[in-house]
C-alpha cells in the first residue's frame, strides 16, 4: 500500500477525481512548494526551504499497487514521483507526490496553492 498526496486534477470534486474511485481518503493536508497552471492541469515544484511559506492544499489516499500503475502511467513523463512530508493531516504524515519536472518560469503561478481555486470548469 501507498500514500499519496494529490493536489490538481485528481482531488475531490476535481476533473479527473474519478481516477480515485476505490482509494481510501486519507485527510487533506498541505505540502510546501509552488503550484502552477500548466495546461487544463496543474504542476508542483516542491521547496525544501522549511521556511518557504508557500503551501499547496491536496488530499492523501491509501492506494494498492494496480492504482499506483495507472497514476504513473497517467501522470506520465513530465513528472516524478517524490516522498514529502505532509503537513495538516489529522491522518498522515508522508505521502508520494508527482513534481512537474520542466521548467516553470513561463508558468502561470496560482497563488493561493488550491488547483480547486484555479480549475477551469
Amino acid at each position: 500500500m501507498f500514500e499519496v498526496f494529490v493536489y490538481g486534477s485528481l482531488r475531490q470534486g476535481a476533473s479527473n477525481s474519478f481516477r480515485m474511485a476505490g482509494a481510501e481518503l486519507l485527510g487533506s493536508g498541505v505540502v510546501s512548494g509552488r503550484l502552477y497552471r500548466v495546461d487544463w492541469y496543474p504542476g508542483i515544484k516542491l521547496s525544501n526551504d522549511r521556511d518557504d511559506a508557500s503551501e499547496v492544499i491536496g488530499e492523501v489516499y491509501r492506494i494498492g499497487d494496480s492504482m499506483m500503475a495507472a497514476l504513473d502511467e497517467y501522470e506520465g513523463g513530465e513528472y516524478q514521483k517524490k516522498s514529502v512530508q505532509v503537513r495538516k493531516c489529522e491522518n498522515c504524515d508522508q505521502a508520494i507526490v508527482w513534481e512537474y519536472l520542466p521548467a516553470t518560469e513561463e508558468l502561470e503561478l496560482i497563488e493561493s496553492g488550491d488547483w480547486m481555486d484555479a480549475e477551469s470548469p
